[in-house]
């Protein structure tokens, strides 16, 4: 999967310096960290990047933390679903243009997640909407959608969420009244 990620990013080999010839990613890649084998972590924020990221990031089942803001990834958003580990995920001030169905599916562990900034988020089709499917993510804490291209109502879901403490929604066409669940959120 990160000779995937590699292969999608223009500058990596400037940049990353991963080297072919050390194969294990847990040993010395710059910016991955690993619990035993298996990839915890990817840390690569602010450091320029440029491309896209690879669809296959969700295959990284031990992955805990994702923090690529920052950067110049362009094109879809991968798929975060089944990251059952995952606790933050940070992917704001990028250029990404689309996201998936899926993305929030299956994510019980996560507590924070930023895609603030990038604005063209599926504008091709006007936009997008949180899926119901966010809603599995009871330790949410941490929620910031700022200029992401968010279009219709506040989901009543997210005044249930009894962990969250910070939203952001700001800059974005979402409409109708604040959904009364906030009332004793």
């Amino acid at each position: 999967v990160l000779l995937d990620f590699q292969s999608n990013i223009q500058n990596a080999d400037e940049l990353l310096q991963w080297k072919a010839s050390n194969p294990d990613p847990c040993s010395s890649w710059k910016g991955i960290k690993c619990s035993g084998s298996s990839v915890s972590s990817i840390s690569l924020p602010n450091q320029g990047l440029k491309g896209s990221l690879t669809s296959q990031l969700n295959k990284l089942s031990s992955l805990t933390s994702i923090a690529l803001q920052g950067n110049g990834f362009t094109g879809a958003l991968p798929t975060l679903s089944g990251l059952t580990k995952l606790r933050s995920c940070y992917l704001d001030n990028n250029d990404f243009d689309t996201i998936p169905s899926d993305f929030f599916e299956n994510l019980p562990s996560l507590l924070y997640l930023s895609l603030n900034d990038n604005s063209r988020l599926n504008s091709s089709s006007n936009g997008w909407a949180l899926p119901t499917s966010l809603e599995t993510s009871v330790l949410l804490t941490n929620l910031s959608l700022t200029n992401t291209s968010l279009i219709g109502t506040i989901p009543d879901f997210l005044g249930n969420l009894g962990t969250l403490s910070t939203l952001r929604l700001a800059y974005n066409r979402l409409g109708g009244p604040i959904p009364t669940s906030f009332s004793s959120s």
